[in-house]
């Protein structure tokens, strides 16, 4: 439940007997309205509500929910929010939190489970010029050849599909 905030708006005698139905005053007592009249609750006193109205510190409607009310006893009698309905019923609606976006996109796991053969060294190709299987190879439509120099010998590494164009060049 919301707490109850005043309004700017003063609460006038003629509203007080509109929307109020019990007066607490600032020495204690409360009052019933009845008619242009308040009704001490223990003495049975009856007063006019213009002599009341000065010391006024709440005022309750029919359900017991304050309606209007008066902070210190020299300040004015002012309208709470409880006094008026709202326009339209708000309703709380439970909505889920939302992921929040990365930043980076998610990498899909590396799933391979063996290492595949990239390099063929020279020897096993049975060419002994790198020149002369570089061109082969894109002759055989090898985009890029590269060659690297290892402890074992010179490595031939080419693109797309190195095992399969070299069996094809080495079948030949």
């Amino acid at each position: 439940m919301a707490k109850v905030k005043l309004l700017e708006k003063k609460m006038t005698e003629k509203d007080v007997l509109e929307y109020g139905s019990s007066l607490r005053l600032f020495d204690g007592s409360t009052h019933v309205l009845i008619g242009k009249d308040c009704l001490h609750t223990h003495t049975k006193n009856k007063r006019p509500i213009s002599q009341c109205y000065s010391d006024i510190r709440n005022v309750k409607n029919v359900e017991g929910v304050i309606v209007g009310k008066r902070v210190s006893p020299h300040s004015s009698l002012l309208f709470t929010t409880e006094a008026f309905q709202p326009a339209r019923k708000v309703t709380q609606v439970y909505k889920a939190p939302k992921m929040p976006r990365r930043s980076t996109q998610v990498r899909p796991r590396n799933t391979s489970g063996r290492a595949k053969k990239v390099s063929v060294l020279l020897s096993e190709t049975g060419y002994a010029n790198v020149h002369q299987l570089k061109q082969v190879l894109l002759d055989a439509g090898a985009k890029k050849v590269q060659t690297y120099n290892t402890s074992r010998g010179i490595a031939i590494v080419c693109h797309p599909n190195p095992n399969y164009l070299l069996q094809k060049v080495i079948s030949e």
